[in-house]
């Protein structure tokens, strides 16, 4: 069987080839049909439905992932949202439409509609316009009549400015060096605006396109199969190279882990117990109410700010918590009552700086709506210039009267975590170990500065966090400063144990595979020296570096009868769709109702802790439980760990306090100490947009910048004979197999191949999976 990246390389070139056979067209890198789009009139927005797919080698041998994915368009093109734009700001003010404009569409990705290619906008050039000139093989011709006469498309709007698209990398390796003049009347913008991501309407009817069951989407993807086997133009394709596709998926085996039990306190918040849930649904909040959260605080002296229009809804919130809060062993008194003449940015601030006091445990802001530059400021203005926890709520999450006392409770959690208590724990039977998170956030004020931001775990319980954020002049995902980051953790580590860790596990999120190399000896390297700087050359602790990706095209199903599933949460899948030369498994955490789950991949880089796998993947199914926005386990595992620092980051876009280090010499910086200083306060943040009574089971993981973004929060691949569907075969720039294993010597592969001893199967059990992955290959 071929198993050269010369072949794989030339495979994937060969399927693109048969999609196009199939008289599907190639956006960007995927093939769509757009003959089978449909319009969401009532959003003037378009999903046009594709596959993605990638034939790569895996220990099952040469796999072809396919699964099913969605372009989202705007009905719209980009003049009419110009014009639109305009007419909303009733101002004739020139340079702040131009400012506007320039701000609402810099940085997207539009598509021409009539060559289906896309395009980042990186200006808008006021001056140009249609009737300008360029040069094409020797002659002058202008944009309009170019159009007309190689695309036969006909400008009408001769007085609008032009777009300018700037050669990519790619570009200029082949030659293109010059800027590209895009005429808006021509363009579209492909995904979705912040707006529409934060409209619950939108996102829903959209779910009803995008978000496909497991047997609907396995139908889709062997229905697709079987039309490339019986298509006689995609047959001449792949004969001549004796290729043949399997029609139905593969079944590869996996293990469950049981449901995990965690710990909390009971009624009389005397003792440490352990309460667990049903594994079906991985959702504890029923078992959670006859018992204390694990370390509650109480809540005397806090603050409630809202507009006069929100006053009904703030004296709701403010009984409703006065009641759930006891239940949970947090007595939450009455609060501050400050009622706003209106809603704007600077009235919160202003009430907020005048009220505040060192007494003062937490700040409730009520809004009216998702604005996130009023979110932005409320949190700025509490993380930064006043610091105190504070909790953003929305008049529509409390407008839901039966489900009031629910979202009541989700938001006391928040609060008491943000206010230094715990709410529940994981039994991990281990001691003197720490758990880091770590990820790198790209400033979208600056696109050559970067922040990489570290949360670390302080207690056995990884229910206390140390966390520290730090620019780097790098627009890649590699961390330029982790030594002054993991330093600090180190030192937070030994001021509250009173010794350093000697195992650390840590969670890498934000990694492709052709980065591994570099980020290993790059940031393993600085890891290292921040082992020395805090004991000297003697310590050495044992550091397991795992790489997580959640943005993966890998389906796992499973079968009941003739029925397809999703798979239960503590599904371990690391076998078949797994790669030979890597230390990988699978994870799938959720339960979800709607669309099809999707699992979470780990690829251990290094690891010296001499843990068996087994217990290296049951140590990360449990990180998947301590994501306290919900009582549900999480779909990355250490979600809470880096999920948290992230969206910090994301708002508040500077550096934060330092919090390794907090002084008292003011009621200020004593307010610093309580919230950051994580020996003292779990770091969580609330997500406004979130309608906790109306919130779906999954949300879409987006990505503002990616132009293939589906709001399918499970992106769908399509093959049938793999529990999993493969991410891309061969990736640009992707390490050599003989680079990744020089890369950690130590690690092999062969633990997979033994069976289980009898304490491994106490906590695992075998079953069967389904996987969208097949692909025979026949000899060249």
């Amino acid at each position: 069987m071929p198993t050269s990246p010369q072949f794989l390389q030339i495979a994937n070139l060969l399927f693109k080839r048969v999609q196009g056979a199939l008289k599907m067209k190639l956006i960007r890198d995927h093939y769509f049909n757009m003959g089978l789009s449909v319009q969401v009139k009532q959003h003037r927005l378009e999903v046009v439905p594709g596959f993605t797919t990638s034939i790569a080698k895996y220990e099952g041998g040469n796999l072809l992932g396919v699964d099913i994915i969605h372009k989202i368009l705007r009905m719209d093109t980009v003049l009419d949202s110009l014009y639109n734009l305009y007419n909303s700001m009733n101002s004739s003010d020139v340079s702040a439409f131009h400012n506007q404009a320039i701000k609402n569409f810099v940085g997207n990705i539009v598509m021409t509609r009539f060559n289906n290619k896309t395009y980042r906008v990186d200006d808008i050039d006021w001056d140009a316009r249609p009737t300008d000139t360029f040069v094409r093989k020797g002659e002058n011709i202008t944009y309009a009549d170019y159009y007309k006469q190689h695309w036969n498309v006909t400008i009408n709007d001769m007085d609008q400015p032009l777009l300018l698209t700037k050669p990519t990398d790619k570009d200029v390796r082949r030659g293109d060096k010059e800027n590209l003049y895009l005429v808006p009347e021509l363009c579209t913008i492909t995904g979705l605006s912040e707006q529409a991501r934060s409209d619950f309407n939108v996102m829903r009817d959209l779910a009803v396109h995008t978000r496909i069951g497991p047997d609907k989407r396995v139908a889709t993807l062997e229905k697709f199969l079987n039309q490339i086997n019986k298509d006689q133009e995609a047959q001449k394709v792949l004969r001549p190279w004796q290729m043949s596709i399997a029609s139905n998926a593969a079944r590869i085996p996996a293990r469950q882990f049981p449901a995990e039990k965690l710990l909390m306190r009971d009624k009389q918040n005397q003792r440490v117990i352990e309460i667990s849930y049903n594994i079906k649904e991985a959702d504890w909040s029923r078992n959670m109410r006859n018992v204390h959260l694990l370390n509650p605080v109480h809540m005397q002296n806090w603050m409630i700010v809202f507009p006069g229009r929100a006053q009904a809804n703030a004296a709701e919130l403010s009984e409703c918590l006065s009641r759930v809060g006891p239940g949970m062993g947090m007595n939450i008194g009455r609060p501050t009552v400050v009622e706003l003449p209106n809603d704007r940015n600077d009235t919160y601030l202003q009430a907020i700086r005048h009220n505040l006091s060192e007494k003062v445990q937490m700040v409730v802001a009520v809004v009216l709506n998702n604005k996130k530059d009023r979110y932005d400021a409320i949190k700025k203005n509490c993380c930064i210039d006043n610091p105190v926890p504070s909790q953003v709520v929305m008049t529509k999450t409390l407008s839901k009267k039966q489900g009031l006392m629910s979202v009541a409770t989700k938001i006391a959690i928040q609060m008491n975590c943000k206010m230094g208590g715990e709410t529940w724990g994981s039994t991990i039977p281990m001691s003197n170990f720490m758990v880091v998170g770590m990820d790198s956030y790209h400033d979208s004020s600056n696109k050559n500065q970067s922040v990489g931001a570290l949360v670390a775990s302080l207690n056995k319980e990884c229910t206390r966090y140390f966390s520290k954020t730090e620019y780097h002049p790098s627009k890649d995902d590699l961390m330029r400063n982790l030594t002054v980051l993991f330093s600090g953790a180190l030192r937070k580590y030994h001021d509250v144990n009173g010794s350093l860790p000697q195992k650390i596990f840590i969670y890498r999120d934000g990694v492709g595979d052709g980065q591994l190399p570099v980020v290993y000896h790059s940031e393993m390297d600085q890891i290292r020296q921040a082992c020395r700087d805090s004991a000297g050359d003697a310590y050495k602790p044992q550091i397991a570096f795992i790489v997580v990706k959640k943005r993966i095209n890998t389906r796992l199903f499973s079968q009941e009868g003739n029925q397809i599933i999703n798979p239960q949460p503590g599904t371990v899948v690391d076998d078949f769709v797994t790669k030979s030369e890597w230390y990988d498994f699978f994870i799938v955490s959720q339960s979800v109702r709607q669309g099809t789950v999707t699992p979470t991949s780990f690829n251990v880089i290094f690891d010296e802790t001499g843990l068996h796998p087994d217990h290296v993947q049951r140590l990360t199914y449990k990180m998947t439980h301590l994501y306290f926005n919900w009582q549900k386990s999480d779909d990355a595992g250490c979600k809470s760990v880096f999920s948290a620092a992230l969206k910090y980051v994301k708002i508040i876009e500077q550096d934060p306090p330092q919090r390794s280090e907090p002084s008292t010499s003011s009621a200020g910086q004593k307010r610093i100490a309580k919230m950051f200083n994580v020996s003292d306060a779990q770091i969580l943040l609330d997500n406004i947009p979130t309608d906790y009574s109306t919130c779906t089971d999954e949300e879409p993981d987006s990505d503002p910048d990616d132009p293939d973004f589906t709001p399918d929060p499970l992106p769908s691949l399509a093959n049938v004979d793999r529990l999993s569907l493969a991410a891309a075969a061969v990736d640009e720039g992707a390490s050599s197999n003989e680079e990744e294993r020089r890369i950690r010597p130590d690690v092999t592969h062969q633990w997979r191949k033994r069976p289980l001893d009898k304490q491994e199967r106490e906590f695992s059990k075998h079953v069967s999976i389904v996987c969208m992955k097949n692909c025979h290959l026949g000899p060249v």
